[in-house]
């Protein structure tokens, strides 16, 4: 504080001077012109040697007394034509200035303790320092104080202190952090680690003491940038394989500015653990934004899906979004009854059911037949009697006995195609004796 306090002293030597040369000033009077004259006061006007002058009237008044009346003005306020003239003011009528004057002094001198006195930017106290490896940390990182220009060998206390406000910190509740010592090098020089209290923005102040020397520096540096990060969703809610961009754009807490270097993850944490959906950091763009694009996601009801801000890797710190509830619906998938060309006419219509058989389109994301589960049934407007050659004959199958975690079914018919039967003809045991010749005889033979 040395420094400071020859600061002071100066300044308040050169304030008292002013004051007392203004006090003589004004106590021994000022003129105009060469020539002293009487002087008389009415109402608004001067009467100096027989002319008039005009004294405007202002609100802090003066009292001027010259003996046949007085009259309250402002000395700075007469305007006097008349150049061979001279005016005269006592001490007692400047005593209204004095007293002004001395309430303002007072103000200053007030002021400028006050101002010393909560000062939070210390001078240096000898040809030590001390400096630390950045300007800006994150929170609960690692500072290096590194001190030069001690004493060989001095033991040098150490302590940090927030310059703002009380800040909870790692290891105690008060913003005037412990002393810790530390012993300086043969060369005067040190070198401590201290773990960074979480301050949001604080600036912070480091001060190191010799105990033998009392040499005392000084170092100053902040707390991390605050940021905060939002999420949203393009689609939302969406259908299982449609396109999804999530967004992230980090800003500066507090005042929103845009905060445009470092990296962004997006992250499934429906459940724990929690599933990491991109696969490299994705880097912010000039406005502060990172985007990624997903047709992957499951079917759900509310998926809660997070963006982390990583931080620059120096002084801006990690942020992580609220979550945004991603709903997706199931998709569709068609299942079609495959035709079925060459029914008999007369074939029993279980036996038509029975052979029905389907294929599913509409699948996504690379899922098969696999994903399927369950079984079909089939109805027809067929009938064993239906002839031959009869259009409009369809087999639609039943999707009801089928599942799937991402689909719902719809279903679609096939046709039948009836063709006429076949006629078989069988004969009866033929007379094994019969010649060329002989009489006919009937071969017993029947048709089905």
């Amino acid at each position: 504080m040395q420094p400071k306090l020859t600061l002071l002293r100066m300044t308040l030597t050169v304030i008292l001077s002013c004051f007392r040369a203004i006090q003589h000033f004004i106590s021994s009077g000022f003129s105009l012109g060469r020539k002293q004259t009487g002087m008389s006061i009415h109402a608004n006007k001067i009467l100096i040697a027989g002319k008039h002058t005009t004294a405007r009237l202002l609100p802090v008044p003066l009292t001027a007394n010259n003996g046949t009346r007085q009259s309250d003005i402002n000395t700075s306020a007469i305007s006097i034509n008349t150049p061979n003239h001279l005016i005269l003011f006592n001490q007692r009528t400047m005593q209204p200035k004095l007293r002004l004057l001395g309430m303002t002094m007072g103000v200053i001198l007030m002021t400028l303790f006050s101002t010393v006195a909560n000062a939070q930017y210390k001078e240096n106290v000898g040809n030590a320092t001390v400096t630390t490896d950045k300007p800006d940390y994150a929170p609960r990182s690692n500072a290096v104080f590194t001190g030069q220009g001690f004493l060989p060998g001095d033991s040098v206390r150490l302590k940090v202190k927030n310059l703002s406000r009380a800040c909870n910190t790692i290891d105690h509740t008060d913003s005037s952090y412990q002393v810790w010592t530390v012993l300086a090098d043969a060369n005067g020089g040190f070198v401590s680690n201290w773990t960074v209290c979480d301050c949001n923005g604080d600036s912070l102040r480091l001060r190191a003491v010799g105990v033998t020397s009392h040499d005392t520096a000084y170092a100053y540096f902040k707390d991390a940038t605050n940021t905060q990060t939002s999420i949203s969703s393009s689609n939302n809610p969406s259908t299982y394989g449609q396109s999804i961009t999530f967004t992230a754009t980090v800003t500066q807490q507090g005042n929103g500015n845009v905060i445009n270097s470092g990296t962004v993850d997006f992250f499934d944490v429906t459940s724990s653990p929690q599933i990491k959906l991109n696969a490299q950091p994705i880097t912010l763009n000039s406005s502060g934004q990172a985007a990624y694009s997903t047709s992957s996601l499951a079917v759900t009801t509310g998926r809660k899906i997070q963006a982390s801000y990583n931080g620059d890797g120096s002084n801006i710190r990690p942020s992580v979004s609220a979550n945004v509830i991603q709903i997706v619906n199931k998709g569709t998938l068609t299942i079609t009854a495959d035709n079925q060309t060459a029914v008999a006419y007369g074939t029993a219509v279980a036996t038509v059911t029975n052979a029905g058989s389907y294929t599913p389109t509409g699948f996504v994301n690379g899922d098969g037949a696999s994903v399927i589960s369950g079984t079909a049934t089939y109805t027809t407007n067929y009938t064993a009697t239906t002839n031959a050659g009869t259009s409009g004959v369809t087999i639609t199958p039943v999707v009801s006995g089928l599942s799937a975690a991402n689909y719902n079914f719809t279903a679609a018919s096939g046709t039948i195609t009836i063709v006429p039967a076949a006629n078989v003809i069988t004969f009866g045991a033929l007379p094994s004796n019969k010649k060329y010749g002989d009489a006919d005889f009937a071969p017993g033979a029947t048709a089905s």
